[in-house]
């Protein structure tokens, strides 16, 4: 192996990054050079995607008129010249937003649906199908506490739409140690005492010092991203990716500062202020003002400035293993400085010997794709230029009807009468001077009205950015054609109207598939003590689940069944008026032929919006279900629970039937069978 790395691969290379060392103050400098250099180069090639970002954003907040000039290394807004701008002021300027409509559609359409997990088992064995189940529990779980994915998806989906191109995070990071309540060691005399054995969960003794971890999601839009000049649509192209972040100095300083291999403190003196205004991240920074701008000569920045001294951009680049890092590495780069390099034998934040092809926990959403091209291509992008023609129509529309009420005149300049002189009141005396016997007279102009098809344009413009962005009006939340009188029909409307974005939900589904496999892999390599708060939960999720009686949970319970299928796009394809309609039909089927238990007419009333009306079914079915979980735990007094005349035998036998029938039965105790 050639051991000449710098020669091998200059600064100019994109592939220095990921082979080149770290062990001796000169080559962390010139790593740090390579890094400088890759985020100049990430810079330039940003700008030009920046602008049409920045007008997308300002046009979403009806911000149309705002000029952005780029002069090559910073960017600003323009005043027109005194001429020009003194006459667009007499100019009316309206905006009938058309991009809103699509834009909230859109969002709430990837949004809405909170996926289903299904967990594929790795094999045919029993106890790796019991290991699914309990991965469909502990996803569902962590879903949304503490990882709230319903809002990171709102924001994820709002990212591709103004900037085509955004990623997801998911990580398992080390929160310090913390004082965690330890449970009391459950004795004969509890066991024996069934009101003991019921709210023993809750006692607990005292505390003692554990270190703590937290799942964190993170979305970052594509001012965040710094990818491999190289890459493509195709992540397996990609030989390393970063982020970038503004942060607090003071933060970067305490968490960096360690004495461990890897980290160089004494980098941490030295760190940086933040590029200012010739970079597009503090412009990203700066978009949310766009909505307190007053008018289109620029923006303003009420209170202080968003980026200021004590903030500094901190990137953090994760590269793919190769035969230099065959555990690929880790590289965070503040205020101009390198600060952490993972070891070779410690490899990436992320990698893992049984997951060695999870090098990154980074995951790449998009758009529009092209292929072979690493940025997707946003929503807005194709329907500026017609919002733009939109309102310029309606601005000429504005200034016909004014000029049709007050009137044109024609004014020679010897008339001498003063500008605004003139106003269209009735009976108004109009005085003008005649100049070396030459008639100035004003004359009246008739005003001639608009061409109609002006306004046959204007309705095509908005037909188009409906049918670009794949909405119509039953999407856009307007009232449909009423001769839509079945939910059937409705589905018929919507599924015809997204068809042309089914790629779109096709890419969206296998990037959450992702993003939840990973999920469950930082819980499988992450999660070792059963008494942390995440395993408590899980533990408790699953005891509520009919099928499953587990005393405790880890990561390893999961037996790395981490293969994930989402069904997003089918869901997203489907309204909940159609499902009602065919939940009531089936309901009139199959309640004739009396072929429904009661969990199966639970589930109907759950779809028809009904589930209040069963709630008294409800209380007995998990009444039901709490005793088996019980029993199934070993504490078959459970069973001395029930109350005669209470509660509903029927109900209690469905339960038990379905217990009874799942494959896990076989796997309990002839005790626990018995009982």
């Amino acid at each position: 192996m050639p051991t000449d790395i710098q020669n091998l691969f200059p600064n100019s290379s994109t592939y220095a990054l990921t082979v080149h060392p770290s062990d001796t103050p000169q080559e962390r400098d010139e790593l740090a050079g390579i890094i400088q250099k890759l985020v100049a180069d990430n810079n330039t090639n940003t700008w030009y995607r920046s602008l049409q970002a920045f007008q997308n954003c300002a046009f979403l907040v009806g911000q149309s008129y705002i000029l952005w000039h780029f002069n090559g290394s910073t960017l600003s807004t323009v005043t027109p010249r005194s001429g020009v701008h003194n006459a667009s002021l007499n100019v009316p300027k309206t905006v009938a937003n058309e991009l809103i409509r699509p834009y909230e559609a859109t969002v709430s359409m990837f949004s809405s649906t909170k996926p289903i997990p299904k967990i594929t088992p790795r094999s045919d064995d029993p106890v790796d199908e019991d290991a699914a189940a309990l991965a469909e529990v502990a996803l569902d779980t962590v879903w949304e506490q503490p990882l709230r994915m319903q809002s990171k998806v709102r924001e994820l989906a709002a990212g591709l739409a103004l900037t085509g191109t955004a990623a997801m995070e998911v990580v398992l990071e080390d929160q310090g140690t913390y004082n965690i309540p330890v449970p009391k060691v459950r004795t004969e005399e509890i066991e024996d005492d069934l009101l003991g054995l019921i709210t023993r969960e809750s006692e607990t003794s005292e505390e003692e010092m554990k270190s703590f971890s937290q799942l964190r999601c993170t979305v970052y839009n594509s001012f965040q991203l710094i990818p491999d000049p190289k890459a493509g649509s195709d992540p397996d192209k990609m030989n390393f990716i970063g982020v970038q972040m503004y942060v607090d100095k003071g933060w970067v300083q305490e968490a960096y500062n360690k004495d461990e291999p890897g980290y160089y403190p004494e980098n941490l003196d030295n760190l940086a202020e933040s590029d200012g205004a010739t970079s597009p991240l503090y412009w990203h920074e700066r978009i949310r003002d766009l909505i307190d701008s007053p008018n289109e000569v620029g923006m303003s920045t009420p209170g202080r400035d968003r980026v200021n001294s004590q903030d500094i951009v901190l990137r953090i680049f994760d590269v793919k293993p190769n035969v230099y890092y065959p555990k690929g590495r880790t590289i965070v780069f503040a205020g101009g400085q390198l600060i952490y390099c993972s070891p070779k034998d410690t490899g990436g934040r992320v990698w893992n010997p049984r997951y060695p092809e999870l090098w990154t926990p980074l995951v790449v959403f998009r758009y529009w794709s092209l292929p072979d091209r690493f940025w997707g291509l946003p929503l807005l992008t194709p329907l500026v230029p017609l919002q733009k023609r939109i309102n310029a129509i309606d601005s000429l529309t504005q200034q016909n009807r004014e000029l049709m009420t007050l009137g044109q005149w024609l004014v020679p300049n010897t008339a001498g009468i003063p500008d605004g002189y003139i106003s269209g009141i009735p009976g108004q005396n109009i005085t003008y001077k005649v100049r070396g016997g030459i008639l100035a007279k004003p004359e009246r102009i008739a005003n001639q009205s608009l061409p109609q098809e002006l306004f046959v344009e204007r309705d095509l413009h908005v037909a188009n950015i409906q049918r670009i962005s794949g909405i119509n009006e039953i999407l856009s939340g307007n009232q449909p054609n009423p001769n839509v009188r079945s939910g059937a029909m409705l589905d018929f409307l919507k599924s015809q109207a997204l068809q042309s974005k089914t790629v779109i939900f096709q890419g969206f589904e296998e990037g959450l598939q992702q993003v939840a496999q990973n999920i469950l892999i930082a819980i499988a390599t992450g999660l070792e003590d059963p008494e942390h708060p995440l395993s408590r939960r899980i533990t408790m999720a699953a005891r509520n689940h009919a099928s499953m009686a587990i005393q405790n949970f880890t990561g390893a319970d999961l037996r790395d069944n981490t293969q994930v299928r989402f069904d997003i796009a089918s869901a997203i394809l489907k309204s909940p008026e159609a499902k009602e309609q065919k939940a009531q039909e089936f309901l009139q089927y199959a309640g004739s032929l009396g072929i429904l238990g009661p969990q199966e007419i639970r589930k109907i009333a759950s779809i028809m919006g009904l589930e209040d009306m069963m709630s008294g079914q409800n209380l007995h079915i998990q009444k039901t279900r709490r005793m088996i979980s019980l029993i199934k735990q070993g504490y078959t007094q459970a069973v001395g629970l029930v109350l005669e005349g209470v509660e509903d035998p029927g109900l209690a036998a469905e339960v038990l039937r379905a217990e009874l029938l799942r494959p896990s039965f076989i796997d309990l105790s002839q005790e626990v069978q018995t009982h």
